[in-house]
């Protein structure tokens, strides 16, 4: 942890902002572990102007914690589902933080947030709603769009990602009391693109984010191998870890491609690996806001998406579509952009200008920051 650790029983309202007085902001959220959710949660309070933040972890994994510059992490130690001890610790915990706002992220943490807030009685709830797993990418059962409308009309705010994420949610579960919010995650965006990959050159086609089902790497792979002129020296490199590296190398091995497909594991700094790579694959069979896909396309890659969730918000006109698990089209959408280099870096400067546009850090952190002052009431 950096230098500036809150107590989270104390009253002291001033921060590393010497004279401000802050909003008390707490997120939720079930796992502080590596992810793109726990990512956006530490640019936010990093870069956050007056608000004092803690961050509230419904299991043990604190892996993010290292990279918050202040604020403070608790872990209940607990699981989603646990109801009555985990609503029971988490109202502790905003009651001794004395929390302006609660904001609590994807369903895991929504129930048990929304009556732990009720029992503190703190003063606002935010919902962030960042998309679905694997298991709920087809839509949720009707038992958890009932909870999630009796609670949504409760709420003081909901945030969604993109545009699709917003009218995934009404849809869903309808809106809160005070509107939903769309604020995108933002970016770093390097100071110099990635070079340029000229004719003749082997291709490296890259991917990154945690190993799971969600993702669909397999298709990657059997895309990769089945791709038309793929050459010899042709590499597939997926940056990640998870429950699926097994599986993904045992698919390497029935395509015959195990030495080309790279799995190094999970970074902490993936500035290398897009800087190394020719294209960018996002091959969810459901995305929210895919935030690798803004950082491949800060960097200036091309960028193939599958056409789902919010990708094409994300995207927007600057990369290629194709309809998920569609190996044969995905193989042929690698082979255009290994044929012309043109294209591809054309595509490339097109997505770097539309994430320069877009995924600003600063307008994102902004939004967040007006938004947690007119909810405390203090705007």
């Amino acid at each position: 942890m950096g230098a500036h650790r809150w107590a989270v029983g104390g009253v002291d309202r001033r921060g590393p902002w010497e004279g401000c007085v802050v909003i008390r902001v707490a997120h939720v959220v079930a796992s502080f572990d590596v992810g793109g959710l726990q990512k956006g949660v530490v640019n936010i309070i990093n870069r956050s102007r007056g608000c004092q933040h803690l961050v509230v972890s419904f299991g043990p994994g604190l892996a993010m914690a290292d990279r918050l510059d202040h604020g403070d992490v608790e872990s209940l130690g607990l699981e989603p589902g646990q109801r009555r001890s985990l609503a029971a610790a988490l109202r502790d915990v905003l009651q001794r933080f004395g929390a302006d706002v609660v904001h609590t992220r994807n369903w895991p943490t929504l129930v048990d947030g929304w009556r732990a807030r009720r029992r503190a009685r703190t003063a606002s709830h935010v919902h962030g709603y960042h998309g679905r797993d694997a298991s709920g990418a087809r839509g949720f059962g009707w038992k958890r769009r009932l909870i999630g409308r009796a609670l949504t009309r409760s709420l003081d705010a909901v945030v969604t990602l993109t545009p699709h994420m917003a009218e995934e949610y009404t849809r869903d579960f309808g809106a809160p009391k005070r509107g939903l919010h769309v604020i995108e995650n933002g970016v770093e965006l390097p100071e110099v693109a990635v070079s340029r990959r000229t004719a003749g050159d082997p291709l490296q086609v890259l991917a990154v984010g945690r190993l799971d089902p969600v993702k669909d790497y397999g298709s990657l792979i059997r895309a990769f191998a089945r791709m038309p002129g793929r050459g010899v020296d042709d590499r597939l490199v997926i940056a990640g870890d998870g429950p699926e590296r097994e599986a993904l190398a045992a698919t390497c091995d029935r395509e015959g491609v195990a030495d080309a497909v790279k799995m190094p594991g999970m970074l902490q700094n993936t500035a290398a690996v897009y800087r190394d790579a020719d294209v960018f694959v996002q091959s969810s069979v459901y995305e929210g806001m895919s935030n690798t896909l803004a950082e491949a396309m800060a960097a200036g890659l091309p960028c193939v998406a599958s056409r789902v969730g919010g990708n094409p918000d994300v995207v927007g006109g600057a990369g290629v579509f194709y309809e998920s698990g569609d190996d044969a089209v995905l193989a042929e959408r690698l082979a255009a952009l290994r044929r012309d280099p043109a294209r591809a870096s054309a595509l490339g400067d097109a997505a770097r200008e539309r994430a320069r546009e877009v995924f600003g850090m600063d307008r994102m952190v902004q939004a967040y920051d007006e938004l947690y002052h007119e909810l405390a009431g203090r705007s």
